[in-house]
């Protein structure tokens, strides 16, 4: 085979192989080729002299394609991340935690103290308030009251005594956390009164007369005494709030004891003429007499039915105190 016919077919062949590996990126150097195994170039007498390399057909291998060159995006500062914003909704639910102000009262009504002065109906007094809470409070105190006056009527000399004598431990209800009070408790009542009476000329007790005795004058003497229930429950209402606010508080009470129905002892001691309803008269002791203690029995029954209406005692009080702070 003549020289110029090989060379053409090599030229041929590698220009089919280059065409097929890279028919984009070198489409412009295959076509050159075609036209040199055309003959349209004289080849140098370098490349006569140096055969060309036998390159074997390639196996069905699909095509490379180069990958684009990823084009670098441009550098920019990074700007710093947004503070994270709350949730309303969780904010609006979350409570608020308490002032200092408002824990030193809850502490002042936990651990302070208040003393009050008190001017009643019951008599004058002192009480203690202790808080346990902003709705209740707790009051003892202690109520003392002495009166004795003479009363001459109907020819008979009276000597009244009145004796108050109360201890208390209440509970003040607040319902809507302010001044105003409802107030339940009781009483330790040791309410009195004591009667002594003289008789001038004459006394009647029931149906009898008691007159002197004229060999012992002035020795007949009448006496008594009203008492009422050991222990009075004690219900009211009132203004006023010694754990809160100012530590100078005022107070109002207005309210009632049900001290029971008032219970009497009367008595007779002495010599004296007793005239009976016949007519009738004798000397007599009179603290050894059936007849005069029969007729004081009488009159004791009388006297609690009249006064039945006396077992409720109103009671109306004034306070002024101070609240200490521990």
């Amino acid at each position: 085979m003549p020289l110029d016919l090989v060379i053409r077919s090599h030229r041929t062949v590698l220009a089919a192989v280059l065409l097929a590996a890279m028919p984009g990126a070198f489409a412009q150097s295959a076509t050159t080729l075609e036209a040199i195994a055309g003959g349209t170039t004289t080849p140098t007498s370098e490349s006569a002299a140096t055969p060309a390399a036998v390159v074997p057909p390639l196996a069905d291998t699909p095509p490379a394609t180069a990958a684009p060159e990823a084009t670098a995006a441009p550098e920019t500062a990074a700007s710093p991340e947004p503070a994270p914003i709350a949730n309303k909704q969780t904010i609006q639910n979350e409570e608020a935690p308490p002032s200092t102000a408002a824990i030193d009262k809850e502490r002042s009504r936990r651990e302070g103290i208040a003393v009050a002065a008190r001017l009643s109906t019951l008599g004058f007094g002192v009480e203690l308030i202790k808080g346990i809470n902003k709705r209740l409070n707790l009051r003892a105190q202690g109520n003392f009251f002495d009166i004795s006056k003479d009363i001459d009527e109907d020819d008979i000399n009276y000597d009244a005594k009145l004796k108050l004598k109360t201890f208390g431990l209440l509970a003040d209800f607040h319902p809507f956390a302010g001044g105003f009070r409802i107030t339940a408790g009781g009483y330790s009542n040791g309410n009195k009164v004591g009667l002594k009476a003289t008789c001038k000329t004459e006394c009647e007790v029931g149906d009898l007369t008691i007159a002197d005795d004229p060999n012992n004058p002035d020795d007949a003497r009448l006496f008594g005494g009203v008492k009422f229930s050991s222990f009075s429950p004690y219900v009211g209402m009132g203004f006023g709030n010694a754990m809160r606010g100012w530590p100078i508080h005022f107070g109002l009470d207005v309210g009632v004891l049900l001290q029971g129905s008032p219970k009497f002892n009367l008595g007779a001691a002495g010599s004296a003429r007793v005239t009976d309803e016949n007519g009738n008269t004798t000397t007599q002791n009179l603290s050894a007499s059936p007849e005069v203690q029969d007729a004081l029995r009488k009159e004791e029954v009388s006297a609690e039915d009249d006064a039945k209406d006396f077992k409720y005692y109103p009671v109306i009080n004034f306070t002024i105190g101070y609240r200490f702070h521990f």
